[in-house]
């Protein structure tokens, strides 16, 4: 198996990943945020898939949409019922995320042509993209789990 082979299936497992979150988060928000992330990993496989081909690299924009998700979510813990599990689930995503980073970082080292360069880079950007969102959920999750409303202390630092 080549680099591009476990680079592929690395991606399709991503996307078959956050489509089961999405089926899950299908009555809230997050929905929208797996779905993004899903397509993006079916992206990143094309790419990937096509890179003998010379396709153009294509730039998303889900770290932005995604904040923009988060942003008109208002509190986390009103619209979606937190259980524990989802933080494992979530870090397990961080995971993933980081591991991909860390293979196509390894990969943009190596590459001995421009090309290729120029893809495990825009890779390597597009995950830290992912990283950043699935980042972003957690603290969501742990602030619903760990911030308690009390009159008696006063306000509460928002995050």
């Amino acid at each position: 198996m080549d680099i591009f082979e476990f680079a592929i299936g690395m991606e399709n497992e991503g996307e078959t990943y956050y489509r089961e979150q999405a089926k899950k988060n299908a009555d809230n928000g997050l929905k929208g945020v797996f779905t993004m992330l899903a397509e993006d990993e079916k992206q990143h496989a094309k790419i990937l898939e096509d890179i003998s081909a010379g396709e153009a690299l294509i730039q998303t924009d889900t770290l932005t949409k995604s904040k923009s998700i988060f942003n008109g979510m208002g509190d986390f813990k009103d619209e979606t019922k937190v259980d524990p599990s989802q933080i494992d689930l979530y870090t397990m995503a961080l995971e993933m995320e980081r591991k991909s980073i860390d293979l196509y970082q390894e990969y943009l080292e190596k590459a001995d042509d421009t090309a290729q360069k120029k893809i495990f880079s825009y890779l390597v950007s597009q995950e830290k993209d992912h990283y950043a969102v699935i980042e972003e959920l957690l603290i969501m999750v742990r602030h619903a789990l760990q911030w308690v409303e009390n009159a008696e202390f006063g306000l509460r630092k928002e995050y």
